[in-house]
């Protein structure tokens, strides 16, 4: 998330999509409304499924490998990938949650 370090815009000023993409979670999250779960089964990558989850307001929780251990996440390189990637989600899809909820999830890795 970028930092918002400015207190007025000026004429001429360069608007990013970033900074208005953060602007408008900003303003989605004060509206206090529920958020829906994306469905992550189709990312083939841990950033995709952090892309999709804050694109929600959400943030990825645990994740899990195929055995059930916790990954440690400082030591897994997030542009690893793999068919079938994500095998399970909690909360489910389209479940409507607060914004800044956790989404725990289960991985494939790649051989």
């Amino acid at each position: 998330m970028p930092t918002i370090t400015t207190t007025a815009v000026n004429p001429g000023d360069l608007i990013t999509a970033e900074l208005m993409n953060e602007i408008l979670r900003r303003l989605k999250a004060l509206e206090g409304a529920a958020v829906a779960v994306p469905d992550v089964s189709k990312a083939v990558s841990l950033a995709e499924v952090q892309s999709a989850l804050e694109g929600n307001l959400l943030h990825l929780g645990l994740v899990f490998n195929s055995e059930g251990r916790a990954i440690d996440l400082n030591k897994f390189h997030s542009s690893r990938q793999a068919t079938d990637f994500v095998t399970w989600q909690i909360p489910q899809p389209l479940t409507s949650v607060p914004p800044g909820s956790l989404v725990h999830i289960g991985i494939t890795l790649p051989p």
